[in-house]
């Protein structure tokens, strides 16, 4: 009987051991799946800040001269480019907190920001797009209540991934 109990716990470890792996593997693939994707993506954005005929297919900024549009672009995938580093576990909550503290001062980005609002709204709320969004919008309005004193860092970002 005691021989067969530990032919079952080896058993009972291998199996548990397997299982790491397989789930170690799994996130090793969905970890280069999103490289691959942002890596398309800013692809994309890059040929239409080159091409305006092509920034006229990505942007509903429409209204905005080319040079602005182009800029606009340049934002939106400098943005995107931090949610893949958070995403892809290069850069913590924190770290990505404190790097859009500092992209939002920008005057273009504000701007850019206003004019994309609408767009945001149609995120799901539980994605990191709507996280990291409503973290921007916290720090755009303590920007606006005290532009000088941007690199205090105030406001429950925890708490903004989840409101609304």
């Amino acid at each position: 009987m005691a021989n067969r109990q530990r032919h079952q716990a080896a058993d009972d470890n291998l199996t548990e051991a397997l299982l790491r792996e397989q789930l170690h593997q799994r996130e090793r693939l969905h970890q280069e799946a999103l490289l691959e994707a942002g890596r398309r993506r800013l692809e994309l954005l890059s040929r239409a800040i080159d091409d305006p005929s092509l920034a006229a297919t990505v942007s509903l900024q429409s209204d905005v001269p080319p040079e602005r549009q182009r800029q606009f672009l340049f934002i939106q995938a400098t943005y995107e480019s931090m949610l893949l580093e958070y995403a892809t576990g290069a850069l913590s909550w924190e770290g990505l907190i404190a790097r859009l503290r500092v992209f939002a001062r920008n005057e273009v980005v504000a701007e850019y920001w206003e004019r994309t609002r609408e767009e945001r709204r149609a995120l799901p709320h539980d994605s990191l797009e709507a996280q990291a969004a409503r973290a921007v919008d916290l720090i755009v309005e303590e920007l606006a209540d005290d532009p000088d004193e941007w690199w205090v860092v105030g406001g429950d970002f925890e708490e903004a991934r989840w409101r609304y």
